[in-house]
This record gives structure tokens, sequence and C-alpha cells, in this order.
């Protein structure tokens, strides 16, 4: 088992409308590694924006740093893309090859956001599944696998739309479970049913009520 940072949790700007980051990641890039990571998962938004100058030398602090990333989050999603007007096929190439600059085994993708699974219909799956494919066949040439974030408003924002997703995708995907810390019940039954096929678990700590975020350990999350 390995830890991973993702680096939007040292991001304040992570739910602005516009996403742009309080501070270059190149700045975090030392903090981070002095924490004791080793293993990072880029935030999409860190790095979209970065001229080829700017991401040479961010690969290189990383490298320097003794860290490795293993995967590139981003927001791709299949019906509705996350930068409204953006030609889709140039969206899915432009991520995959910041993914390439960075040797990132993994792609993360939001398939269908923001719909949740209860309102998706023929029409709408067709128009994810065509895009998912695509992700995953510039994932496939790049080497890498496609994480799917089990995320609320999502094809997979619960069990049965998984299992379905997963059906529909002929199991061309893995999953990136988002640990629900004031919902044990639906963890246990999604951990037992979805095992062998994530690649990772999105750990978050909250209080009681889930409203509010906590260091983990802090919360409700028994983590020892």
């Amino acid at each position: 088992m390995q830890v991973v940072l993702n680096t939007i949790a040292v991001e304040p700007n992570r739910w602005t409308k516009d996403k742009t980051p309080a501070r270059p990641l190149t700045e975090l890039i030392g903090p981070i590694a002095d924490a004791g990571f080793r293993v990072i998962d880029i935030w999409g938004h860190h790095v979209s924006r970065l001229s080829d100058k700017e991401l040479a030398d961010l690969a290189g602090r990383i490298d320097r740093a003794g860290m490795v990333v293993c995967r590139l989050s981003t927001y791709l999603t299949g019906e509705c893309f996350s930068e409204p007007g953006a030609d889709p096929a140039r969206l899915i190439e432009r991520y995959g090859a910041l993914a390439d600059v960075f040797h990132a085994v993994s792609l993360r993708v939001f398939p269908g956001a923001p719909w949740a699974y209860k309102d998706f219909t023929e029409e709408r799956w067709s128009k994810t599944l065509a895009a998912m494919k695509d992700i995953c066949d510039r994932a496939d040439a790049g080497g890498m696998s496609v994480g799917v974030e089990t995320h609320a408003g999502t094809a997979c924002d619960c069990l049965d739309g998984c299992l379905e997703f997963h059906g529909r995708m002929s199991g061309r995907t893995r999953f990136i479970y988002q640990y629900m810390a004031n919902n044990p019940d639906i963890n246990h039954a999604h951990v037992r049913t979805l095992g062998r096929y994530m690649e990772a678990f999105h750990l978050q700590d909250r209080t009681a009520d889930g409203k509010s975020f906590t260091p983990l350990g802090a919360g409700v999350i028994g983590y020892a």
C-alpha cells in the first residue's frame, strides 16, 4: 500500500469557480517532500495552464525531490466537460499529454458529471461512454489506466451506477473510491463488491455530520 498526496489537498482555491491555484505547484513541491510524501497525484488545474517551460521545470523539481507522479486528476467527464467551449477531443489529448510529461500511470475522470446516476438516460449513457472510450484509447496509448472517481453527481455516484458503468465499459476502467466518512455501511458494501476493481482510495476525514473536514484521524474514520 502506498500513501499518496493529491495536490488538491494543499490548494485553498479548489472549490472556487475558476480554480486558479493560489500558489504555483513548483513552490509546494519542497514542503510536500519535507512532509514525507514520495508519490503525488497532481490536480489537473495545477498544471492545465502551464507553458511547456513551466511544465518541464515542475517535472524537474518533482524528480529532484525524489518524488514520482502516479496520477493526473482531471475533470474529463464525457457529456459535459469542466471547461465549457473546449473541444472534447482536444481536451482529452491535452490532459493525456500533460500526464505523459509527468510519466503518470493513471488518468482520473468524472464520467457524466454533473449528472447523477439516477438522471442517466440512454442518450446520456451513449454520449458519456463514447467519450470515456476515447479517453481510454488515449490512456492506452500512453500506458496509463483510467481511474473513475466515485464522486457525487457522476455516473458512478452509487453502487448500482458503478456496476452498470463498469459493465458498459467492459471493465476498461478502475475505480478511485471516495471514502464516505460519515457512512461506514455504504463504504463496506462498496469495498466488498468493487474491491477487485479499485486502484485507489480517496481518503478524507470529517466531523460526524459529514459537513466539515478534519485532519486524518481527527474525525469519524478509525485509521488506526
